[in-house]
């Protein structure tokens, strides 16, 4: 086995390298669940041994090693997850035999990126500390941000020049101009005229802000403008870098990589929207927060949260932004993962830094205190902007919060919810009555009862639409099927298959049982096709050598790979076998073969005598030897 292999699998504990993706919870001694970070769930499935650095999905059937984990998750090639642990844990790596040429030039790529975006954070954090650097220096000090925090968030500043950053990269890294502008550090323009190509710096005189993937790796950068440019900077206030092989705004949370440690630890996370609303909280002490980067929630981002296992997500943005609004359309994806979800009201012209900057610690850890459930805050926020006085607006707000109380699945909160629109209703009338109160109630709970079956109607519509029964059978011949396959799938496993998970869990454990295994069992006595694949695959490993996962997966089909990945953590696995218990294993197996084996026999007999064909002595004689192999539960010589 590559050397290199084994010393990073040595020093790269799965625990902690998952972690950084996913909230772990203890399980019992060395094991570890979280809900799946490669599937929606509600109920955690997502199984990891530290004891056989190994992880399981017991929902979507995802499994491997901490080299699957980091490939899966990063969507690289094996080599591309071996280097990248390799860097983080120190360890050399000494070949490329696992890399296909074509992913040698994309992983070239991304490396050669990461180095640029490397060098550009170093100049930049140079130039912030620096002679020039004096703007960006005094704009922290009226953020009131401390050196501690202009370190953690590694804080730069662009200079005020068209090609200060170019000829760093380009003289003193020897980077191409080409390249670069991939990064999207430089910018690449064509003169018409000249049909000549120049390029410049993207970012001048402006407040750098470096961008993490969840490696702490810089993929990206944001710049804020500041004042009194010369080298004309553009006037957007902020600009990031342009997307590509590194970078994806609907994949990225800014100070991920920061906040994913303490969101485990308090158990809530703070989502923001912007670069300072992030840095201003991490200096308040709500070290648990994240920003999104100019672009509304997206599903990749909730299921990144998910992922953490908060009990509460807190939207905190400008409370008219164009962020809150989009948050507040991205509530059904947080309702299909099950996230509690509150939202953060801040008053009037004021953000979460502005407000962090008034009214401190204290006042920002009220106002998370104090926050309404998302639901509830969308029912607040659909009739805000109607007249109640007003027969026609009151009965479309009525109608627009019922739908919103519609989506709501848990009784009690929706019966909360039509309870407080009730109230709003009569408080706008100005109704008193007992009476007349029952009555908004009632017409409240209509309106409910009503936007919940035109919701269902909705739904049903559009998963049962019209079929062609003709063409492709009834639906009800269609859902036999299915009923059917699931019957089959969950038919208890026989004797034998249980024998051979046993005898696939020892040979994937236990090294030294190897060569006694596979020698008494060869390829064409496995019951399924699957076991027999996963057996042959195990005889390219030396006899005592340990079985690395991750690598014998990639040789595997689908459906054998997927088999390993439940032996690995499966109870199968934590037992230790004697030579007894494996004898009568592999007698199960043998014995099983020999009785299909005489069976075959005896039914070219009945053949032939049916036929009036004579039987020879060589028949005869492996009929014999059939019998005796069954009752001896061993397999016939002739058939091996």
């Amino acid at each position: 086995m590559d050397e290199t292999i084994e010393e990073i699998k040595r020093r790269a504990d799965i625990v902690e390298v998952i972690s950084q993706y996913v909230a772990l919870r203890p399980a019992g001694p060395g094991k570890w669940k979280a809900c799946c970070p490669f599937h929606d769930e509600k109920t955690p499935s997502f199984n990891v041994s530290s004891e056989r650095g190994f992880y399981k999905c017991f929902g979507c059937s995802a499994s491997g090693d901490v080299f699957k984990f980091v490939q899966e998750i990063e969507n690289i090639s094996f080599f591309e997850a071996k280097k990248q642990l390799a860097e983080k844990y120190g360890v050399a790596v000494q070949n490329k035999r696992d890399i296909t040429p074509e992913q040698q030039v994309v992983y070239d790529e991304r490396d050669r990126l990461l180095k640029i975006n490397a060098a550009t954070t170093a100049f930049f954090r140079a130039q912030f500390s620096g002679n020039k650097g004096l703007p960006a220096r005094d704009y922290a000090r009226t953020r009131g941000l401390s050196n501690a925090t202009l370190e953690r968030f590694g804080i730069g500043y662009a200079p005020d020049s068209w090609d200060a950053l170019y000829h760093e990269l380009i003289n003193k890294y020897g980077f191409k101009p080409e390249e670069c502008a991939r990064a999207g550090v430089l910018v690449e323009k064509e003169n018409e005229e000249t049909q000549k190509t120049r390029y410049y710096d993207r970012y001048r005189h402006r407040w750098m802000f470096p961008i993490w993937d969840a490696q702490g790796r810089v993929i990206a950068f944001g710049g804020r403008v500041l004042e009194g440019a010369q080298s004309g900077a553009s006037d957007a206030k902020y600009i990031n870098s342009p997307e590509g092989p590194l970078f994806n705004k609907s994949r990225t949370l800014y100070g991920w990589h920061l906040a994913r440690q303490e969101v485990g630890k308090v158990e809530n996370v703070i989502i923001c929207e912007g670069y300072m609303d992030a840095i201003a909280l991490h200096e308040a002490g709500f070290t648990q927060t994240m920003a999104t980067l100019g672009t509304s929630l997206t599903e990749q981002h909730v299921g990144m949260l998910a992922r953490l296992s908060p009990k509460v997500v807190y939207l905190c943005y400008d409370g008219d932004s164009a962020g809150m609004r989009a948050a507040l359309r991205s509530a059904p994806i947080f309702a299909t993962h099950d996230l509690n979800v509150r939202v953060v009201t801040l008053p009037d012209n004021d953000d979460p830094d502005t407000f962090i900057r008034k009214r401190g610690q204290i006042g920002f850890q009220n106002a998370l205190k104090n926050a309404p459930m998302l639901t509830r805050f969308r029912v607040e926020m659909a009739v805000r902007d109607f007249d109640m006085s007003q027969i026609g607006e009151r009965m479309e707000a009525i109608k627009q919060a019922s739908e919103v109380i519609a989506e709501v699945r848990n009784d009690i909160e929706k019966d909360a919810l039509v309870t407080w629109l009730a109230d709003y209703w009569a408080q706008s009338e100005g109704v008193t009555a007992a009476t007349r109160v029952q009555m908004i109630g009632a017409a409240v709970r209509r309106e409910v009862g009503a936007a919940v079956k035109r919701a269902r109607a909705a739904q049903s519509s559009a998963k049962f639409p019209p079929q062609n029964h003709s063409q492709n059978g009834t639906s009800s011949t269609r859902r036999d099927d299915a009923r059917a396959e699931n019957l089959v799938e969950n038919l208890p496993l026989s004797g034998v298959e249980k024998a051979e998970r046993m005898l696939l869990a020892t040979l994937l454990g236990t090294p030294s049982w190897r060569a006694r295994i596979l020698e008494k069992i060869p390829a064409g006595r496995w019951t399924r096709a699957e076991h027999a694949e996963i057996a042959e695959s195990l005889r390219q490993f030396d006899w005592n050598e340990p079985i690395e996962a991750g690598l014998l997966m990639q040789t595997l089909s689908s459906e054998s790979s997927e088999i390993v990945g439940e032996l690995m953590l499966s109870d199968e696995a934590q037992i230790v076998v004697s030579d007894v218990v494996i004898d009568d294993l592999v007698a199960r197996l043998n014995g099983n073969y020999a009785r299909q084996v005489e069976h075959e026999i005896l039914e070219m007999v009945r053949l032939k005598l049916e036929r009036s064909e004579p039987i020879s002595e060589a028949e005869r004689k492996s009929y014999n030897d059939a019998i005796i192999a069954t009752r001896r539960k061993s397999a016939p010589e002739s058939k091996a």
